[in-house]
């Protein structure tokens, strides 16, 4: 480390080059002005957490990217899913309707006719 007042009366102290992450070599100049180097530190510590915080999008991105691609997948198979439900319905409105003739032959209870209250004598009770 050498000491020098370039004539001016102010001792400038020269350290080794500063080589940033990037690239970029910062010789003599930078590291003589202790507010140049601070400023130099901070941007360095500011790409870093930069780097991280892009890393971090990149994860998010990726997952969000199955993400949909699950959706998409999901989407896809609801049209035939609604097909068959369309077949069905129908089907299981047949079944229900041939039971009808069973379904409220008690009267207004819609009871069926071994659980009529006039079996058990008149209206019918509650249970808690």
């Amino acid at each position: 480390m050498g000491v020098s007042t370039l004539g001016l009366g102010t001792p400038i102290t020269s350290f080794a080059p500063y080589q940033a992450p990037w690239g970029v070599s910062y010789s003599g100049a930078a590291a003589i002005n202790p507010t140049a180097l601070h400023a130099l530190q901070q941007v360095q510590q500011n790409l870093q957490v930069l780097q991280h915080q892009l890393q971090h999008l990149t994860q998010l991105t990726f997952l969000q990217q199955q993400q949909l691609q699950q959706l998409q997948q999901i989407v896809q198979v609801i049209p035939a899913q609604l097909q068959q439900l369309a077949q069905l319905v129908p089907q299981h409105i047949q079944q229900a309707q041939s039971f009808a003739p069973f379904a409220g032959t008690s009267g207004a209870t819609g009871l069926t006719p071994w659980a009529s209250p006039q079996i058990f004598g008149g209206q019918p009770g509650y249970v808690m």
